[in-house]
């Protein structure tokens, strides 16, 4: 198997989450259906412009806390380039709108490489200003893109998880970010663009 599923559906709500798992001979594994094949859930999206996240946790055994740092503010970076978004990083975690962490735990679906890469909860009603969470799985070997061939690309996975806290379901096109396959890519694509830009608008600066 040389392709991964990259997330099998996103449940709307606190308690909902998108995951990223294996495909069992090349045929995606689809567990939950997609909250924003439901109409009254296509407009949940932030109340706000300005994001705060927390990073609760890092797996460092390939790469260390500081490059971890790195790859989220350049996966948050790409979503901020296309829409009127900012995002800061909090060190205090009760002050975050989005957590960071990271997870082993079997009732996640987590501890088995190739399997669940990560999660994210979804906002749950237009204008959200609450508290979300994305988990990445520490059974996973996380390397740089330039090292895609020997793991899997962190700041890919962050980027899409980043698309699920903002609202976005998976894309039917197969070279969007929100793809649900890994493709590698590192940042929002046309699909993409069309669909957060629909939630929040252009970034006024570029055009």
């Amino acid at each position: 198997m040389n392709r991964k599923q990259f997330c099998i559906g996103a449940l709307s709500g606190l308690l909902g989450f998108s995951v990223t798992v294996g495909a069992a001979n090349g045929v995606p594994r689809c567990g939950v259906l997609s909250a924003m094949q439901d109409p009254k859930r296509r407009k949940s999206k932030w109340g706000k412009n300005t994001l705060s996240y927390f990073m609760a946790g890092r797996d460092t055994r390939e790469l260390n806390r500081h490059v971890w740092d790195d790859e989220f503010r350049l996966a948050f970076d790409a979503w901020s380039e296309i829409t009127p978004l900012t995002f800061e990083r909090v060190r205090i975690r009760q002050r975050a709108d989005i957590v960071i962490d990271v997870s082993r735990d079997k009732e996640e679906s987590f501890g088995e490489r190739g399997g669940v890469l990560a999660w994210a909860q979804m906002p749950p009603k237009p204008n959200y200003n609450g508290q979300l969470i994305t988990k990445f799985d520490i059974a996973e070997f996380w390397v740089l893109p330039e090292r895609y061939f020997r793991g899997t690309v962190l700041r890919s996975v962050a980027a899409h998880e980043i698309g699920h806290l903002l609202g976005l379901d998976h894309s039917e096109d197969e070279n969007a970010l929100m793809f649900p396959y890994i493709n590698n890519a590192l940042k929002p694509r046309e699909d993409d663009i069309i669909k957060i830009q629909q939630l929040y608008g252009s970034n006024t600066i570029d055009g």
